[in-house]
């Protein structure tokens, strides 16, 4: 392959996305188990490097700190709790710089 050619085509979609600057996409679930507790889980292009902050603030309470800032990307809901997801999110070599995204659930 050319040098063209590499810069220009990747030999898979992981490839093409590790080159992408880190990035959080989203939120999926809330997956329910047997118990009724949700399982969500952030979406991002990077398995490791990058730390998350979830936490909930469902209607008229205070936040919920779900999960502190951790590499693990799956977290659990409280039973029937609803309201607004944050996730904060660093990436390891840059801990003072924290970037936070808003999801409704």
């Amino acid at each position: 392959m050319n040098k063209i050619s590499k810069q220009l085509f990747y030999s898979s979609f992981y490839e093409k996305v590790q080159k992408e600057p880190p990035k959080v996409y989203g939120l999926a679930g809330p997956h329910f188990e047997k118990n009724s507790v949700g399982k969500g889980y952030v979406i991002a292009n990077r398995d490791n490097g990058i730390d998350y902050k979830i936490m909930l603030t469902p209607k008229n309470k205070k936040s919920i700190v779900l999960q502190d800032f951790s590499e693990k990307k799956d977290f659990y809901l409280p039973k029937n709790e609803h309201g607004t997801l944050n996730v904060y999110w660093r990436l390891k070599e840059k801990l003072t710089e924290v970037k936070m995204m808003t999801e409704n659930w």
